[in-house]
Protein backbone atom coordinates (compact mmCIF):
# COMPACT_ATOMS: atom_id res chain seq x y z
CA UNK A 1 0.00 0.00 0.00
CA UNK A 2 1.46 3.37 -1.05
CA UNK A 3 -0.26 6.30 1.24
CA UNK A 4 -2.05 8.82 -1.60
CA UNK A 5 -3.25 11.19 1.36
CA UNK A 6 -0.58 13.21 3.61
CA UNK A 7 0.12 11.68 6.76
CA UNK A 8 -1.41 13.59 9.76
CA UNK A 9 0.95 14.34 12.53
CA UNK A 10 0.67 15.75 16.29
CA UNK A 11 3.77 17.05 16.90
CA UNK A 12 3.78 18.22 20.90
CA UNK A 13 7.51 19.51 21.72
CA UNK A 14 7.64 22.86 23.92
CA UNK A 15 11.31 23.45 23.08
CA UNK A 16 11.26 25.76 20.09
CA UNK A 17 14.52 24.83 18.64
CA UNK A 18 13.71 20.89 18.64
CA UNK A 19 10.01 22.36 16.91
CA UNK A 20 12.03 24.05 14.19
CA UNK A 21 14.62 20.85 13.59
CA UNK A 22 11.57 18.33 13.50
CA UNK A 23 9.65 20.36 11.15
CA UNK A 24 12.82 21.06 8.92
CA UNK A 25 13.12 17.33 9.36
CA UNK A 26 9.42 16.21 8.50
CA UNK A 27 8.91 18.47 5.85
CA UNK A 28 12.70 17.14 3.65
CA UNK A 29 10.35 13.61 3.96
CA UNK A 30 9.27 12.33 0.31
CA UNK A 31 5.65 11.76 2.00
CA UNK A 32 3.40 13.99 2.31
CA UNK A 33 2.45 14.95 5.57
CA UNK A 34 0.38 17.85 7.52
CA UNK A 35 1.69 18.57 10.90
CA UNK A 36 0.16 20.39 13.72
CA UNK A 37 1.94 21.65 16.65
CA UNK A 38 1.26 22.18 20.29
CA UNK A 39 3.63 23.17 23.13
CA UNK A 40 2.43 21.17 25.99
CA UNK A 41 0.28 18.21 27.28
CA UNK A 42 -2.60 20.31 28.08
CA UNK A 43 -3.30 21.80 24.69
CA UNK A 44 -2.81 18.10 23.32
CA UNK A 45 -4.98 16.84 24.99
CA UNK A 46 -7.93 19.89 24.13
CA UNK A 47 -6.64 19.28 20.35
CA UNK A 48 -7.21 15.73 20.26
CA UNK A 49 -10.60 15.94 22.40
CA UNK A 50 -11.80 18.39 19.62
CA UNK A 51 -10.75 16.56 16.73
CA UNK A 52 -12.27 12.94 16.99
CA UNK A 53 -14.71 14.02 14.61
CA UNK A 54 -14.15 14.72 11.04
CA UNK A 55 -12.78 18.85 10.48
CA UNK A 56 -9.31 20.37 8.23
CA UNK A 57 -7.40 18.53 10.77
CA UNK A 58 -8.77 15.46 11.65
CA UNK A 59 -7.69 13.37 14.22
CA UNK A 60 -3.75 12.56 13.96
CA UNK A 61 -2.20 9.56 12.06
CA UNK A 62 0.50 9.56 14.27
CA UNK A 63 1.51 11.71 17.58
CA UNK A 64 5.16 12.90 17.71
CA UNK A 65 5.64 13.57 21.40
CA UNK A 66 8.40 14.93 24.17
CA UNK A 67 8.75 13.54 27.02
CA UNK A 68 9.31 16.68 29.18
CA UNK A 69 6.53 19.09 28.92
CA UNK A 70 5.01 21.68 31.02
CA UNK A 71 1.61 21.48 32.31
CA UNK A 72 1.52 17.62 31.21
CA UNK A 73 3.91 15.49 30.59
CA UNK A 74 5.00 13.30 27.49
CA UNK A 75 4.01 9.86 29.95
CA UNK A 76 0.65 11.05 31.05
CA UNK A 77 -0.39 11.92 27.94
CA UNK A 78 0.79 8.97 26.13
CA UNK A 79 -1.21 7.06 29.14
CA UNK A 80 -4.21 8.93 29.10
CA UNK A 81 -4.13 9.16 24.90
CA UNK A 82 -4.01 5.06 25.30
CA UNK A 83 -7.12 4.98 27.89
CA UNK A 84 -9.30 6.59 25.16
CA UNK A 85 -11.24 4.49 23.57
CA UNK A 86 -11.70 6.71 20.42
CA UNK A 87 -7.72 7.91 20.69
CA UNK A 88 -6.02 4.40 21.57
CA UNK A 89 -5.56 3.27 18.42
CA UNK A 90 -3.30 6.21 17.27
CA UNK A 91 0.48 5.85 17.09
CA UNK A 92 2.50 7.50 20.09
CA UNK A 93 6.31 7.78 19.14
CA UNK A 94 8.17 9.57 21.90
CA UNK A 95 11.13 12.36 20.87
CA UNK A 96 13.38 12.20 23.68
CA UNK A 97 17.04 13.54 24.49
CA UNK A 98 16.43 10.91 27.33
CA UNK A 99 18.00 7.81 26.57
CA UNK A 100 17.44 6.18 30.00
CA UNK A 101 16.28 2.52 30.35
CA UNK A 102 14.01 3.28 32.86
CA UNK A 103 11.90 6.33 30.58
CA UNK A 104 12.09 3.53 27.82
CA UNK A 105 10.24 0.72 29.95
CA UNK A 106 7.81 3.11 31.05
CA UNK A 107 7.13 4.58 27.48
CA UNK A 108 6.40 0.94 26.09
CA UNK A 109 5.16 -0.95 29.01
CA UNK A 110 2.24 2.38 28.36
CA UNK A 111 2.12 1.17 24.59
CA UNK A 112 4.13 3.69 22.99
CA UNK A 113 4.47 2.67 19.65
CA UNK A 114 8.49 4.50 19.47
CA UNK A 115 11.13 5.96 21.54
CA UNK A 116 13.41 7.61 19.50
CA UNK A 117 16.65 9.90 20.84
CA UNK A 118 16.74 13.52 19.72
CA UNK A 119 20.19 13.59 18.39
CA UNK A 120 22.27 16.86 18.43
CA UNK A 121 23.43 16.42 15.15
CA UNK A 122 21.04 17.77 12.72
CA UNK A 123 21.20 15.27 9.95
CA UNK A 124 21.31 11.99 12.45
CA UNK A 125 18.22 14.05 13.54
CA UNK A 126 16.89 14.01 10.40
CA UNK A 127 17.19 10.78 9.41
CA UNK A 128 15.57 9.36 11.99
CA UNK A 129 12.28 11.32 11.28
CA UNK A 130 12.66 10.09 7.63
CA UNK A 131 12.38 6.57 8.30
CA UNK A 132 9.72 7.31 10.89
CA UNK A 133 7.74 9.10 8.75
CA UNK A 134 8.25 6.72 5.98
CA UNK A 135 7.34 3.67 8.44
CA UNK A 136 4.32 5.15 9.08
CA UNK A 137 3.24 6.13 5.82
CA UNK A 138 4.39 3.78 3.44
CA UNK A 139 5.51 0.10 5.38
CA UNK A 140 2.38 0.44 8.16
CA UNK A 141 -1.07 0.84 6.70
CA UNK A 142 -3.07 2.76 9.53
CA UNK A 143 -6.83 2.98 9.42
CA UNK A 144 -6.80 6.25 7.51
CA UNK A 145 -5.39 4.54 4.44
Amino acid sequence: FHRSIPLKILLVEHDPSDVIRARKAIEACKQKTEIYVVHDGIKAKQFLRNKKGTNKFSRPDIILTALKLPKLDGMTLLKEVKRDKDLKDVPVIILTNSIEVGDMLRCYKAHASGFIGKSVDDGEFREKIEMTIAYWSDSVVLPSM
